[in-house]
């Protein structure tokens, strides 16, 4: 499943505005993409997603975004994130974000890189609990930006503010910048509570906020706290407010530096990193299905404005068919170029794509623009952003793909 439109609501996502249960059956949204805006917005409590607006009872597994999720609520709560804006006992894996997250307004508002609003699902037995809800093995580089909000704004790398989570084996490189009078910000989780956490790492060029951590700033509950590095770079505390309790596992929760942090040396310091789930490939740990390559400390561009930018549905003609016996051009098969006066700056070639063994080289795109990979069945198998004057995507195996930048496409073989 997958979308490149525009989705407007007060319950927007990408793929699903709403996904619950039915009878038995968890709603599963799964192994698909979004590269669409998704801008969410209206009266009361809004709730917007790069793949799920809001998420009851459901599931998300091996889905990709990439496109902007903007919101704004006229008198309510704000719940905004790159894959799901709220969700309650929905677990989220294997899945990552790319795209942009704003929040322009609200009374309050929940943010996040991942999720705004995360509220998981708890086991009791006796003075023993367990957060059974997972949200693991997902990824965030998209960044994430508040505007302002009327109470407090909780802003994250990860998630806005959660209870419940088994949050295992995820990472943030986007920055986390929170211009609310009432901020909460911090590198993974703004507010934590009653949750598993492990294996766990945050590295961006951009933290900012009134109130400011680099792993979590709040801390409810009792929770359980595994291996978790975050950068050196910037001069936060690990957490600020402890009304709850926090049991170490390792207590390994270490500051690095960006060289500290690629994969060879965290993986000697914190043992949850040398594990199978984690990929080297020259820089941080990294997992399977981030297709992200090359090693750049910077993280990537904010930008505003192109939600406001008109949107028409549409398509634009390249290529029509001089022997076709229709007048529209269809069922020929020598392709000539159309009778308009602007084709040919139509064609001048801004996306430029090479390949060296099972690695994709996109140039000429400017900064923040989406690029994804799509194998001869239409399935996204890479995707990224623009950061600097090439972005690399790596594909699975050798054979014909699909490089696709807006209505820019290319066809390259990879042998």
């Amino acid at each position: 499943m997958s979308n490149s439109g525009r989705v407007y609501g007060r319950l927007a996502g990408g793929i699903v505005g709403y996904a619950y249960r039915l009878l038995s059956s968890p709603a599963l949204v799964s192994k698909g993409y979004n590269t669409g805006m998704v801008i969410a917005s209206g009266e009361g409590a809004v709730s917007g997603g790069g793949i799920v607006g809001y998420g009851l009872n459901a599931g998300v597994h091996e889905m990709i975004n990439t496109g902007l999720v903007e919101g704004a609520s006229v008198s309510g709560s704000l719940s905004v994130g790159g894959l799901i804006g709220n969700m309650d006992s929905t677990r989220v894996e294997n899945s990552g974000n790319w795209g942009r997250v704003h929040a322009l307004s609200g009374k309050r508002a929940y943010v996040g890189g991942l999720i705004g609003f995360a509220n998981g699902y708890i086991a009791y037995a006796k003075d023993v609990h367990v957060a059974v809800t997972g949200v693991a093995e997902n990824f965030n580089y998209g960044p994430v930006t508040v505007k302002e909000s009327v109470n407090e704004a909780y802003a994250a790398g990860l998630v806005g503010k959660g209870k419940g989570l088994s949050l295992v084996r995820d990472y943030n490189r986007g920055t986390v910048k929170n211009d609310a009078q009432k901020s909460v910000s911090a590198g993974i989780i703004a507010v934590l509570d009653t949750s598993t956490v492990s294996d766990l790492y945050s590295y961006e060029d951009a933290l900012s906020g009134k109130n400011v951590a680099n792993v979590v700033y709040e801390i409810q509950g009792d929770n359980i706290v595994g291996d978790i590095a975050y950068g050196a770079n910037m001069n936060y505390p690990a957490y600020v407010e402890k009304p709850g309790n926090m049991t170490f596992q390792n207590d390994n929760m270490l500051s690095m530096s960006f060289e500290k942090m690629k994969y060879e040396s965290m993986a000697q310091a914190l043992e949850g990193f040398s594990r199978s789930y984690w990929l080297d490939k020259g820089c941080l740990p990294v997992l399977k299905h981030d297709t992200t390559m090359g090693c750049a400390e910077s993280s990537m561009k904010d930008s505003f404005g192109d939600s406001d930018e008109p949107y028409a549905v549409g398509y634009k003609e390249t290529v029509v068919f001089a022997d076709s016996a229709s007048s529209n051009g269809n069922g020929g098969t020598t392709p000539v170029m159309p009778k308009n006066p602007n084709f040919a700056m139509d064609l001048l070639p801004s996306m430029q794509v090479a390949v060296s063994g099972r690695s994709i080289s996109v140039m000429g795109l400017p900064e923040n623009h989406a690029v994804a990979v799509f194998d001869m069945r239409g399935r996204m198998v890479a995707s990224a952003r623009v950061h600097g004057a090439e972005v690399r995507l790596a594909v699975p195996r050798t054979g014909r793909y699909i490089v696709r930048s807006g209505s820019q496409v290319r066809m390259v073989n990879v042998r």
